[in-house]
């Protein structure tokens, strides 16, 4: 959707149901259950790449500011931009992938969180797994791990688990230093630093709730977009996008 106008473009291509879509650049990758990911033109909505490789569905995309990555149920971790690497030695579908321009953290399920250096593009450390992961951040010298009930903090100087928080989290987004967390009707910000509540907001509009989806953040114009889901009138299910 273009957010000036408002004017929505279907992207069609993957031949099975989509299941992550990134910025990447100035285009937009998605990756789906086809086990393809496409690349695509952010304004025209053309499809202009189709990366085929993945023995699984693709449902992670991230990067940096040199190299692509997806996680796959294949058990794997590919890097796109020279095709030259493949992260392997899981047992189990890749649930969470984060990346910085030097290291990359990769966790499958309950198993433990690979630890990979880039320039080598081998793993350095399994570091212990505090349970079911959701989603990692790195922020500064810590890797943030969302988990079912909890947030926790990992040094990484130390590789040790610095502090636990009981923090219910669903979906959760880095913004500069602040983790954007939603839960429910609950949107959080927590300083990173000291991992405190910023500020918390109820979305609520005439009495009904709006239960938080996906989130994205526009570094051009400073806007949170917050896809939710609500009931409406005789319960029917509506999905709506906020801007904050």
């Amino acid at each position: 959707m273009d957010l000036e106008s408002g004017k929505v473009i279907n992207l069609v291509g993957h031949t099975d149901i989509f299941l992550c879509m990134v910025k990447v650049g100035l285009c937009v990758a998605s990756g789906s259950f086809d086990r393809k990911i496409l690349i695509w033109n952010a304004k025209s909505g053309e499809c202009e790449h189709i990366l085929s490789g993945h023995e699984g569905s693709v449902g992670i995309i991230t990067g940096n500011d040199s190299h692509m990555f997806s996680g796959s149920t294949d058990h794997t971790i590919k890097e796109w931009d020279h095709l030259l690497n493949s992260l392997d030695g899981y047992t189990a579908p890749i649930c969470a992938v984060t990346v910085s321009n030097h290291h990359l953290f990769s966790c499958e399920g309950n198993g433990p969180i690979k630890y990979w250096e880039l320039k080598r593009w081998t793993c350095l450390h399994d570091i212990k797994c505090p349970g079911n992961v959701r989603k990692m951040h790195i922020a500064d010298h810590s890797l943030l791990i969302s988990l079912d009930q909890n947030l926790a903090v990992i040094n990484l100087g130390n590789l040790r688990e610095d502090c636990k928080l009981k923090e219910p989290v669903e979906i959760s987004l880095m913004i500069d230093k602040n983790l954007c967390t939603g839960f429910e009707s609950t949107l959080k910000s927590l300083n990173t630093s000291n991992m405190k509540s910023i500020v918390s907001k109820d979305l609520k509009i005439d009495g009904v709730s709006f239960s938080v989806k996906c989130l994205y953040f526009d570094e051009v114009t400073g806007y949170l977009f917050i896809t939710c889901r609500c009931l409406c009138v005789k319960g029917r299910e509506k999905h709506v996008v906020l801007r904050l």
